[in-house]
């Protein structure tokens, strides 16, 4: 399983944080685990 760590201040916005969520989501699937770090 591949991990992605995501930092929520380094996205200007809460939609480019979804859009890129989704992206990974859609490209990777299941497989991967997505942490939401709100530092």
């Amino acid at each position: 399983m591949k991990y992605h760590w995501i930092q929520i201040k380094d996205y200007a916005s809460t939609q480019a944080l979804e859009i890129y969520i989704n992206r990974i989501l859609s490209t990777y699937g299941k497989e991967h685990a997505v942490e939401i770090n709100f530092g």
